[in-house]
């Protein structure tokens, strides 16, 4: 038989390893209750007074968890989280129309310069530099002008310019008609009649 002794050996001796196990044991048992709680996964960002019952709701439905710190939260399903979150977005701002392209501005081409050059009245046989610039001086400055142009006013632009009137001006009308119209080989033939701008002679 266990005497006093024997139990009181005993209970020294394996007394503190039997509470060491007694309180693993508890503390195993606790830790599970923790393990097996449901925890947060999305925080219901509604109202307090739009957010459903806090009783355990599971599947489909939410559900209501506590978190280790003892805050009652609650769980979404995915579609209902989906439409919670798009809510609680902020108003995104509506997106500005593209801007039209722009229309290119037509091109308006500028019109040529008039030219005011005068004609190159030197190809007239019987009127040189000089007298060219006396009849430009007169307004005689192009080969129309010149066809049209009398004997009295070559004259008068002649003696403008100081200078004495010309015999070969008799055939400077027929000569610029021809040099008007483009017509150089048939201004070419007529001054190869002429001597020195006149109409030749019998004499």
């Amino acid at each position: 038989m266990l005497d006093f002794t024997t139990i009181s050996g005993l209970a020294i001796c394996f007394g503190p390893l039997a509470l060491v196990i007694v309180g693993f044991l508890i503390a195993a048992y606790l830790s599970d209750i923790d393990a097996r709680r449901p925890y947060l996964r999305q925080m219901d960002l509604r109202p307090e007074h739009e957010q459903p019952p806090t009783q355990p709701i599971f599947r489909e439905k939410r559900l209501t968890a506590e978190t280790p710190a003892g805050s009652l939260v609650t769980v979404l399903p995915t579609a209902e989280n989906d439409a919670v979150m798009a809510a609680a977005a902020p108003p995104s701002a509506p997106a500005k129309p593209a801007p039209a392209p722009a229309t290119p501005a037509p091109v308006v081409e500028a019109p040529a310069a008039a030219t005011d050059e005068p004609d190159e009245l030197t190809k007239i046989e019987g009127i040189g530099p000089k007298i060219s610039e006396a009849l430009i001086a007169a307004g005689l400055d192009t080969f129309e002008k010149v066809a049209n142009a009398s004997q009295d006013d070559f004259k008068a632009a002649l003696e403008a310019a100081g200078m004495t009137f010309a015999p070969s001006a008799e055939s400077w009308a027929e000569q610029a008609a021809l040099a008007a119209k483009g017509d150089w080989d048939g201004l070419a033939a007529l001054q190869d009649t002429l001597v020195s701008g006149r109409y030749p002679t019998d004499d």
